[in-house]
């Protein structure tokens, strides 16, 4: 078993970065794809200028949201990743997921600086059942010896 999967199959508070209010986005696929895998899965977004997003009550911060989330999923650009990080390490959350372009190396250090947990990588290649073309991406991983 991956990190990855360990990760997804242990989460049970997760506080998620990067929705957009208009329900569309990459973010939003990884949500729905995360909820197939684990529908039992508690998760709060968190974005500073909304209040709902496709139904969901959102927080404008991970130190609104109680009982804390145990880990954290940010799917942001690089620039606005750091943000984040600030905000659930602020939280006391330790596991983090960075994925696809929150990932960077600076990042990841910055986020192992603040004393978080990271991962890193697309949700999407860890869930089974994520569809085309998440299965044509996992599987060229597999090939390559990434997963």
């Amino acid at each position: 078993m991956t990190d990855q999967q360990r990760f997804l199959a242990e989460v049970e508070h997760l506080a998620f970065y990067g929705l957009k209010r208009d329900g569309q986005g990459f973010a939003h696929d990884v949500l729905k794809g995360v909820r197939q895998h684990r529908p039992d899965l508690q998760v709060t977004p968190v974005h500073p200028a909304a209040d709902d997003i496709g139904g969901m009550a959102v927080v404008g911060t991970a130190k609104a949201i109680l009982p804390r989330p145990d880990s954290a999923m940010i799917v942001l650009s690089k620039y606005k990743a750091s943000e984040a990080l600030e905000d659930a390490a602020g939280a006391e959350i330790r596991r983090i997921w960075l994925v696809m372009n929150a990932c960077s190396r600076e990042n990841v250090a910055y986020a192992r600086s603040l004393g978080l947990q990271v991962l890193g990588g697309c949700p999407l290649l860890f869930v089974p059942d994520a569809g085309f073309p998440h299965n044509v991406h996992r599987w060229l991983a597999k090939l390559f010896g990434k997963l």
